[in-house]
């Protein structure tokens, strides 16, 4: 029973996981946009900095598309972008 409830609550946050990391994702994106902006950075500054690559780093940072970046790409940006 106790092996069985420890299992369940293993796949819903395994369901969830993906959904939740993008949201968080989403939120850094904004972050991003803000102080990317503020600073007058450019795209091709921060992909070619990270050595990233450009089709994922440039649908990340015009269009929000989450689904290109891991999580521990979109930190990596927004580090660098703040400390930028």
């Amino acid at each position: 029973q106790r092996q069985m409830c420890i299992r369940d609550r293993n796949y819903i946050y395994e369901k969830d996981k993906k959904v939740l990391e993008n949201k968080l994702k989403q939120m850094m994106y904004q972050k991003i946009c803000f102080t990317r902006k503020s600073k007058n950075m450019s795209n091709y500054r921060i992909y070619k900095e990270l050595n990233l690559n450009p089709g994922n780093a440039n649908a990340f940072l015009k269009y929000g598309d989450v689904s290109k970046v891991s999580l521990d790409t979109a930190r990596k940006i927004l580090a660098f972008v703040n400390k930028y």
